[in-house]
């Protein structure tokens, strides 16, 4: 049995900026990315909403930080 949190474990206190923040930290170090264009573009669709979750799912897996 492993000791990483799921998904929601991992998340539960994150508002969408802090998991844009942290999807996006290496764009933002070389100033690709506009956070909150981003935020904007997606906070008022549910669709867009669920489908940034679950990128950010499989980028919290792929890295090992959760569990499936």
């Amino acid at each position: 049995m492993s000791d990483k949190p799921t998904y929601e474990e991992y998340t539960q206190e994150w508002s969408l900026m802090d998991k844009l923040v942290f999807y996006y930290e290496k764009d933002l170090n070389n100033s690709q990315v506009d956070l909150n264009e981003i935020a904007r573009h997606i906070a008022h669709d549910i669709t867009r909403i669920q489908q940034f979750e679950n990128d950010l799912k499989q980028y919290l897996i792929e890295r090992e930080y959760i569990n499936e």
